[in-house]
């Protein structure tokens, strides 16, 4: 049997809902060549339902895909679930889609699978859904230092990674929010490995119900943001860049909020100015 092109990794706790959603985008996928998809599906020792609903897809031949290979027992936390899922993929790339997110249409892995992807990450762009809203979020072409002192990160809903980089560095367990940003500080600005943004979005992510949505973990993202920074930047190389970023933002903010302005009196002189007419 060759090797399947793309492995996706689904990791979920107690988030039965979730995985239906998730495991009907991934199920449900058409017009992909036979084992071209290989699909593993990580539980937590869910106790809400999530082990009976896996069972049950695992068993269905009524979907065009099917699940390779699945597990439910205790885990230390999200990236030791997704490290576990890791170890069992034989793709040429990996896709972590966890519980809540979903791909954007049936049809979008063969959209991907007709870009011949060759770079070691390739990322799209990715729709956050809230429970009344969705908003397009569009990455840059360019992933720089920058990127990352400003706060950013690549989602890993939306990238495609060569498996062998992956398994070469595995998630760090060590963080409990900030793994994938990790990884791909380490690997695009320290290694410079090489990537490419394909410009149309590849997948939901659920934004208002995320790991890293709520107060508390956004308290502990901030914490260990720094930290991360820390691992790779100096104190002199992240104040360098802080000073940049405010400068460009700053005057950026400033020439926005002048452009207003000037709209609001040329609306204002408008309304007020006389109309115009034969005397």
């Amino acid at each position: 049997m060759s090797q399947a092109f793309l492995s996706i990794i689904t990791v979920n706790r107690n988030n039965k809902e979730g995985l239906r959603k998730t495991l009907e985008s991934v199920l449900c996928q058409q017009g992909l060549a036979a084992d071209s998809l290989e699909y593993i599906v990580i539980d937590g020792d869910s106790s809400d339902g999530s082990l009976a609903l896996l069972q049950d897809y695992a068993e269905r031949s009524t979907f065009p895909q099917h699940i390779s290979w699945w597990c439910s027992e205790a885990d230390s936390g999200i990236y030791n679930a997704m490290n576990k899922g890791l170890a069992h993929a034989t793709g040429k790339y990996v896709l972590f889609l966890n519980s809540g997110d979903y791909l954007a249409s049936p049809t979008i892995l063969r959209q991907v699978w007709g870009e011949e992807i060759a770079v070691d990450i390739a990322y799209f762009d990715v729709i956050l859904y809230y429970p009344d809203r969705t908003k397009l979020l569009i990455f840059p072409d360019e992933i720089t230092p920058q990127f990352y002192v400003a706060g950013r990160s690549l989602n890993h809903q939306c990238c495609l990674i060569r498996t062998s980089l992956q398994k070469k560095y595995p998630y760090d367990e060590s963080f409990r929010m900030v793994s994938d940003s990790d990884f791909f500080i380490k690997t695009i600005i320290r290694d410079g490995c090489s990537y490419r943004h394909y410009r149309f979005p590849l997948s939901y992510y659920e934004a208002a119900e995320g790991f890293s949505s709520n107060p508390v973990t956004r308290r502990l993202r901030d914490e260990e943001w720094q930290v991360l920074l820390r691992r790779y930047f100096s104190d002199a190389v992240l104040q360098d860049i802080r000073e940049l970023l405010d400068f460009k933002y700053g005057y950026l903010g400033i020439l926005r909020k002048a452009r207003k302005l000037f709209s609001m009196l040329r609306l204002h002189h408008k309304q007020k100015s006389p109309s115009s007419g034969s005397v």
